[in-house]
């Protein structure tokens, strides 16, 4: 049995909590939420908490036990805090925009990337610092939606590992904030 999925939830003044058959609405101060809890998990509102229990011992609703219980409770978190990613895009000339509801990316390529994303869940800010540093901050109320976002955008130029010159700030490529970029040693010229 999950013992994340045994833990109580507790829920904050300010968050209310609708149920309508198997489907949750999470509102808080940040937004609201809507997750569908699945058959075979049974769940109760008790003093102020949100406990979760496995009805069915299948191993499909065990394996999901657990992850519904920790989905919800970032619901809980996103509602009354959020969520942010930093990212920096490090390389000499690399720059990022915003235009409209895509991240324009000039990272090296013969031509921009852009990479879309949805206004209504994530909200993307961009600063050029230098002309070697861009940084890029997303923030929504949805864990799962903010991390999608910023993983497409690093996949667009994932940080170099061979080709450091002078360690971790000429390293080029797209990471996330404070990632330390493991540098390899390449082959060895004779």
């Amino acid at each position: 049995m999950s013992r994340i999925g045994k833990k109580p939830i507790a829920l904050p003044k300010e968050v209310s909590v609708n149920i309508d058959g198997r489907a949750f609405w999470i509102k808080g101060p940040k937004g609201e939420i809507t997750h569908t809890i699945p058959d075979g998990i049974e769940f109760a509102i008790e003093n102020g908490t949100l406990n979760f229990t496995c009805v069915r011992q299948d191993k499909f609703t065990r394996s999901l036990y657990g992850t519904t219980r920790a989905i919800v409770q970032n619901h809980v978190t996103g509602v009354t805090q959020g969520f942010a990613k930093d990212m920096e895009v490090h390389g000499q000339g690399y720059k990022a925009a915003l235009k409209g509801t895509a991240v324009e990316l000039f990272v090296g390529f013969s031509h921009p990337v852009y990479v879309e994303f949805d206004k209504s869940k994530v909200s993307v800010e961009v600063r050029q610092i230098s002309n070697k540093l861009a940084a890029i901050r997303i923030s929504g109320i949805d864990r799962q939606c903010v991390g999608d976002c910023a993983d497409r955008i690093r996949r667009v130029k994932p940080p170099e590992s061979y080709r450091a010159k002078g360690g971790q700030d000429e390293n080029k490529g797209i990471r996330y904030k404070g990632e330390k970029v493991r540098v390899k040693a390449g082959k060895s010229g004779k």
